[in-house]
């Protein structure tokens, strides 16, 4: 028997990214939009309706390297992880 489908309404008012350079900053929110979308279509909710008004990613650490997609993805894992809690 397939899980049950849920609507999930989420709205992310502000997204800080301190240290971040300005220009990466856009592409970093698009991945976080694009992967928290992913996540959330495949993944496990818990079974409540709850409002969440914060939740805070703690903090992230990134290589120098990391490209403004593999750190959004990173972010995302980090907030879907805290839905999970």
């Amino acid at each position: 028997m397939m899980p049950k489908r849920r609507n999930v309404e989420l709205h992310i008012e502000e997204l800080v990214l301190d240290g971040f350079q300005s220009q990466d900053k856009q592409h970093i929110a698009s991945a976080v939009q694009q992967e928290l979308h992913r996540l959330l279509s495949e993944g496990q909710l818990p079974q409540s309706n709850r409002s969440i008004s914060q939740l805070d990613g703690g903090t992230i650490h990134m290589e120098s390297k990391a490209t403004p997609q593999s750190t959004g993805h990173k972010i995302a894992r980090k907030l879907y992880g805290g839905l999970q809690e």
